[in-house]
């Protein structure tokens, strides 16, 4: 939620303040009631919109967290792996060239070859055992494969809460706005005869202005 929504959500809620104040001298049914109910309507949508979209922010920086762990791990692991398999080729002929790094370290292709590894590494596991390789190499890179594939979909499942959070947010704040231009004359005819209502609503009706900018002060030469 940008600062400018900010603003407008605080509007609302301001609004929504006014509406429970005077219920009771508010005609049930009437068009008044309506366009500040959908106001209401609309800042509770917008409140609830904000907190899945921190939730799922929250969601996509953990999966991405995770992601960037396990990527490391991949590395070291397929580096020990790679440098063990020159010694495993003086036995298995053609071994050093079949478990190789690629130029480009990205973690798409840091991930593709780890799968490669794995599936290559199988019918060699006991060849690299005896190179020393930890017993449960082979299984340890699994796991951290299967680990690596639920960080992405927990990060594409938090990042894609997090947009349709940011939809729902910006129409709903939208909704609310017209509905509070639409009553904004009706609540103006209702309580013409009342200032401090009408005060109290145009408080409550009105957005606060962007702060400003503070100019840089210049440094004398």
């Amino acid at each position: 939620m940008n600062a400018d929504q900010k603003r407008r959500l605080d509007m609302l809620g301001e609004v929504a303040g006014f509406r429970k104040r005077h219920n009771t001298e508010i005609t049930a049914g009437s068009k008044l009631e309506q366009f500040l109910d959908k106001a209401l309507a609309a800042e509770t949508e917008a409140t609830s919109g904000g907190t899945e979209q921190t939730s799922g922010d929250g969601a996509a920086r953990a999966g991405t967290e995770t992601k960037e762990d396990l990527y490391q791990g991949f590395l070291d692991d397929l580096r020990a792996i790679r440098r063990t398999a020159r010694t495993v080729s003086k036995s298995v002929p053609g071994a050093a060239e079949q478990f190789r790094l690629p130029r480009s370290i990205s973690q798409f292709n840091i991930l593709t070859t780890a799968r490669a590894f794995l599936k290559d590494g199988e019918p060699l596991e006991a060849a690299f055992i005896a190179c020393e390789m930890d017993p449960d190499f082979l299984k340890d890179l699994e796991d951290d494969i299967e680990a690596y594939d639920k960080a992405a979909d927990a990060q594409g499942d938090g990042k894609g809460r997090k947009t349709g959070a940011t939809r729902t947010i910006a129409e709903a704040i939208s909704d609310g706005c017209d509905a509070v231009r639409d009553a904004d004359p009706l609540v103006k005819n209702k309580y013409r005869n009342q200032p401090a209502v009408l005060a109290e609503w145009l408080t409550a009706s009105h957005v606060a202005r962007r702060p400003l900018k503070e100019k840089t002060k210049k440094d004398p030469a």
